[in-house]
C-alpha cells in the first residue's frame, strides 16, 4: 500500500487500511509481554560531525536523549534469541534488530511522498531501546508501532509510525513527525516544522519557525507559538491556538466539522482576522460582527500586521482578545 501526496481526506482513508495490515493500534500494542528487564545489548559506537542517525524498529519503544559526547551510546531490551545491529554506512549509524533488517522492504516512510506497508508472516519480536546522542546529530526513527521521544536535540528530527504516541522536546530544522494512531507532542523546535497526525491529539508549544500540520480527528492545540507561518489543516478535529501573534506572521487555521478558538495573548494584537463558519456561528463578543451574515467575519486590529484566517464548515469560531 501506498500514499501519495494525495488530498487529506483520502490519504487519512489509506492510513487506516495500513494500520488494519499492521494488526491495529495502541489495544494490539498493549497486549504484548514487556521485553526483559536487563538490558540484552550494551555497547557505544564514536561518531563524527556530520554522521546521522537511523533507528528501525517493528514495535517496543525508543528513547533517545542529546549528551555531550561525540558518540552513541545504546542499551536495548530484547530476547537473547534476537540480534541488534549497530553499524556505520556512508556516515550514518544504522540501529536496527536483526529480524527487521531481514524485512526491511516492509515498511517504507519517506514523508510527505509515501507510507508503504506489507504485512510480515511472522513479526519480529518487541525490542525496547534507549539512545544517548550528540545533540548535533541528525535523527532518524522508523517503526511500525511503538512509542517514540527524543530529547535534547538541536538537530534535524525525523520520526514516522504507524501507531504509537511521538514526542519531541527540542530539535532543529527540519522536523517532521507523522503518527497515524497516536499522539503527538512537539515542544521547543525551531525552524521548518511538519506534522501529521491521524485519531490522536496534536500538541505544539514554545516552537518558532514554520509550522504545518495535518489530522484527522485529533485535536490540535497550539501554545506560545513564535512561528512566522502556521497552517493547521483538520478533517474532524478541533483546533486551539493559545497565545500572541508575531508581528507580520500568517495563520492559517481550517477544520471541516470541528471548533476554532483562537485565544490571544499579550497586548493589543495588530491583525486582519477573516473567520467564516459555513454552518456554525461565531463566537467573538468583543469584534464587530454584521447581524446580516453571522457565519462571517472580517475585521482588522491595530496596525493589521498579522493575518489570520480561520474557517470551518459545521463547527463553530472562538475569538477571544487579550484583556485590557
Amino acid at each position: 500500500m501506498i500514499l501519495h501526496r494525495l488530498p487529506l481526506r483520502r490519504r487519512l482513508a489509506a492510513s487506516v487500511l495500513a494500520l488494519a495490515c499492521l494488526g491495529g493500534g495502541k489495544s494490539a500494542r498493549a497486549a504484548e509481554p514487556a521485553a526483559p528487564a536487563t538490558p540484552a545489548t550494551d555497547l557505544s559506537r564514536p561518531v563524527e560531525r556530520g554522521d546521522r542517525l537511523e533507528v528501525r524498529n517493528y514495535r517496543g519503544r525508543v528513547e533517545i536523549s542529546a549528551w555531550p559526547e561525540d558518540r552513541v551510546h545504546v542499551e536495548a531490551e530484547h530476547p537473547r534469541a534476537e540480534e541488534l545491529l549497530v553499524e556505520t554506512r556512508g556516515g550514518t549509524l544504522h540501529v536496527v534488530p536483526a529480524s527487521w533488517e531481514r524485512d526491511a522492504g516492509a515498511f517504507d516512510v519517506r514523508p510527505p511522498e509515501r507510507v508503504q506497508v506489507r504485512i510480515v508472516d511472522r513479526p519480529p519480536p518487541r525490542v525496547d531501546l534507549r539512545l544517548r546522542v550528540p545533540a548535533w546529530m541528525p535523527v532518524t526513527v522508523e517503526m511500525p508501532y511503538g512509542d517514540v521521544s527524543v530529547t535534547g536535540s538541536e538537530a534535524a528530527v525525523r520520526v514516522m509510525v504507524a501507531a504509537g504516541d511521538v514526542t519531541v522536546s527540542g530539535a532543529g530544522s527540519p522536523v517532521s513527525v507523522v503518527s497515524m494512531a497516536g499522539e503527538v507532542v512537539l515542544e521547543r523546535a525551531r525552524g521548518r516544522l511538519t506534522l501529521e497526525g491521524g485519531r490522536g491529539a496534536v500538541t505544539v508549544r514554545d516552537c518558532a519557525g514554520d509550522l504545518r500540520v495535518e489530522t484527522a480527528s485529533g485535536h490540535v492545540i497550539l501554545e506560545g507559538l513564535r512561528t512566522t507561518n502556521t497552517e493547521v489543516e483538520s478533517l474532524a478535529g478541533g483546533i486551539t491556538y493559545r497565545g500572541p501573534l508575531v508581528p507580520g506572521g500568517s495563520y492559517d487555521l481550517s477544520t471541516h466539522s470541528g471548533d476554532v478558538t483562537l485565544e490571544l495573548a499579550g497586548g493589543p494584537p495588530d491583525a486582519r482576522i477573516s473567520a467564516r463558519s459555513v454552518e456554525g456561528e461565531i463566537d467573538a463578543p468583543r469584534l464587530p460582527q454584521p447581524s446580516d451574515a453571522p457565519h462571517r467575519l472580517e475585521t482588522t486590529l491595530g496596525t493589521g500586521d498579522a493575518r489570520v484566517r480561520l474557517w470551518t464548515f459545521t463547527g463553530r469560531i472562538i475569538i477571544r482578545l487579550p484583556e485590557g
